[in-house]
């Protein structure tokens, strides 16, 4: 795997309580909900430009965060693959 993201551990313990909930996105946190809509929405419609097609965990991957995550915003693959497509 791709040990890359460890370097932001440290980052993260300096961030306030409040963030600390939301791990992940490479150290930086989106400042609201639509925000970390738009940033997964733009990973997955650059994955299937580039590729033909995503999975959550791809995105996630990208993204630096958990499938949780991607899931809270979007339940299924095709709502993702939904909003990816209007986006484009």
């Amino acid at each position: 795997g791709d040990h890359t993201s460890n370097s932001v551990c440290i980052v993260k313990m300096l961030c306030d309580d409040h963030r600390m909930r939301r791990h992940g996105w490479a150290g930086d946190i989106p400042a609201d909900d639509d925000e970390a809509v738009a940033r997964i929405v733009d990973a997955a419609a650059a994955a299937i430009e580039a590729e033909g097609g995503v999975t959550i965990s791809q995105v996630a991957q990208d993204l630096g965060v958990t499938r949780q995550t991607i899931y809270r915003y979007f339940p299924t693959l095709e709502a993702l693959l939904g909003a990816a497509a209007l986006s484009s």
